[in-house]
């Protein structure tokens, strides 16, 4: 089992949610609410996209498990016992556990204990279990689990996805492989080039990015944890060209560390690609930069997609 703990915020979309929900003790209502979904998925299906997988639970004052599915509207009819909510969503403190589901009692344990150790803050809210990949399709040591919890955070994590017409094996080569990441990666219009890249877990990306304006700007991407085909996540840095950390070139308050994390998902002929972007180890100064910089992150993330979308016509 892996279970990472470093600092890691979600920001859990607003989701169309369809669900069995039990009452009762974990050990009798977990494992019975995922056997009645997984009979009518089929169903369900056949009349909603499904784009995902994940559970909801409270603990108090009684216990409250729901296994269900994420669709992309709210469906017409449901299968008899079913229910349906629009979930909110909201910032959640981010625990990923990758390895088999039989392992997610002791994962959550430990994830319960160090809540308890940090005095984490949270709010009055569901827990959420996410499983961003199929054990259809994945080796058991490599399922990834979210474990979300509920959390007050004065950091507004980002989060963009998009879809595109091309395989997750595709997709996966070009978010990962050094000759693909040269052709469109990097604000649109700027060129990568003078790339150290080592793709493994704990090495290192140095890079340089020719802007369209013909200045130059070196960055830094640490890998953190790689799950092939299906997540990636790195922190990145501004940096001088012998990799040492910088500040951002046009402002001084920007954060020193990004944590970064691009989910790939599976929907028939397309893959979803979500990237998700937060401060680490932030001062309060900096939180508030990164924060008011939303609409920014928008342009610059999706003027980077444009330009892969283009790229991946080319190779089509």
């Amino acid at each position: 089992m892996k279970l990472t703990t470093h600092q890691d915020l979600k920001q859990f979309p607003q989701t169309h949610y369809v669900f069995v929900e039990k009452i009762g003790p974990f050990q009798d209502t977990a494992m019975a609410a995922w056997q009645e979904l997984h009979k009518h998925v089929e169903s369900i299906g056949s009349k909603n996209k499904i784009s995902g997988y994940f559970s909801q639970y409270k603990v108090e004052p009684q216990m409250i498990y729901r296994a269900g599915l994420a669709v992309d509207a709210k469906p017409a009819t449901l299968p008899e016992g079913f229910k349906y909510e629009n979930f909110a969503g909201g910032v959640f403190q981010r625990f990923t556990l990758i390895g088999g589901y039989q392992n997610l009692p002791e994962a959550c344990g430990a994830v319960f204990a160090q809540i308890e150790k940090e005095k984490l803050p949270m709010r009055n809210d569901w827990f959420v279990e996410n499983y961003i990949n199929s054990p259809k399709e994945t080796a058991e040591d490599s399922l990834v689990t979210e474990i979300l919890i509920p959390t007050e955070s004065n950091i507004k994590p980002f989060s963009l996805s998009r879809e595109f017409q091309a395989s997750k094996d595709l997709m996966w080569q070009c978010w990962t492989d050094k000759n693909h990441l040269e052709k469109w990666s990097g604000p649109k219009g700027s060129k990568l080039k003078n790339s150290v890249h080592e793709f493994k877990t704990g090495a290192t990306n140095h890079y340089c990015m020719t802007m369209p304006d013909g200045n130059e700007s070196w960055g830094l991407q640490v890998y953190r944890d790689i799950v092939k085909p299906d997540r990636v996540v790195y922190v990145t840095s501004f940096s001088d060209s012998k990799g040492n950390k910088t500040r951002h070139p046009m402002s001084a308050t920007w954060p020193l560390e990004m944590l970064t994390t691009i989910t790939l998902l599976s929907l028939g002929d397309k893959t979803r690609v979500t990237i998700e972007w937060m401060p680490i180890n932030a001062s309060a100064e900096e939180i508030k930069t990164f924060n008011d910089a939303h609409d920014g992150m928008k342009m610059g993330w999706g003027g980077s997609l444009d330009t892969l979308e283009t790229y991946l016509k080319t190779l089509t």
